[in-house]
């Protein structure tokens, strides 16, 4: 949405499109279409931090960026939550160490990843929580070390995610700014044929933040190995960005 008659911003971490293998001539072309679109703007915010590691690598971070663009840091609905506000949604007895996974992004690919992950873990008998990314649904099941919950509020995700062991989850850009809140270990596994997210994936393993793999050749019984000796996703902070942002407009 934009308009001359009003102060405008948008706010987007793909400065720069990731286009398929096929079409990678086009990138250049693309790129400067996109440059011309933002800078329509008067300010483009980008949620991550200027540093290395960051979240969105060249997504955001290359030659060539908008004049308007301003850093405001990652943008979390977790942010502001309060440790002790946190609510545990498990059963007493469940296994403290426990994998966490969160599916989500569009069907038929959630439920297939939903169903390899069944089975894998299954198989495994590893305690896990899988929270289905169904917010209009009531489901909760139990099979043995597995549960099962459509959607959860704010304060219970907070809970598993601050307790659990790892998490296993797609690599889509507002995933990674809530993992950033918690400093967690994760194992990505890329949406297939989404070229963002099989970059954001890659980007945060060459900085030895969270292993990677194809959905296709998915092993839990060794990629969830593997994705523990990764340092975890570095914790990004706030700090107060995105408000000095907001006050700047001058409203």
């Amino acid at each position: 949405m934009f308009t001359r008659r009003a102060k405008t911003v948008i706010i987007s971490h793909q400065l720069f499109v990731i286009m398929p293998p096929a079409f990678k001539w086009a990138e250049p072309l693309v790129w400067k279409c996109l440059q011309f679109v933002l800078n329509r703007f008067d300010h483009c915010w980008v949620p991550d931090n200027q540093d290395f590691p960051n979240l969105s690598g060249k997504l955001s971070h290359l030659a060539g960026v908008p004049s308007n663009i301003r850093l405001v840091g990652p943008l979390s609905r977790f942010s502001l939550v309060n440790p002790e506000q946190f609510i545990n949604p498990l059963p007493s007895d469940f296994p403290g160490q426990y994998y966490l996974v969160v599916l989500s992004g569009p069907e038929p690919q959630r439920s297939i990843f939903e169903e390899m992950l069944t089975q894998q873990f299954s198989a495994l008998r590893l305690p896990v929580v899988m929270v289905l990314g169904k917010p209009g649904e009531k489901v909760l099941s139990s099979s043995g070390n597995m549960i099962k919950v459509s959607h959860l509020n704010t304060l219970e995700m907070a809970f598993l995610f601050k307790n659990c062991q790892l998490v296993v989850c797609r690599s889509g850009y507002s995933s990674l700014m809530d993992l950033a809140v918690f400093g967690k270990k994760t194992l990505l596994v890329p949406t297939p044929g989404q070229t963002e997210q099989e970059y954001l994936a890659e980007h945060l393993k060459e900085s030895g933040q969270a292993f990677c793999v194809p959905q296709s050749e998915l092993s839990l019984r060794l990629h969830l190995h593997i994705a523990m000796q990764y340092g975890g996703i570095r914790i990004l902070k706030q700090e107060g960005r995105l408000h000095d942002a907001i006050a700047a407009l001058g409203y």
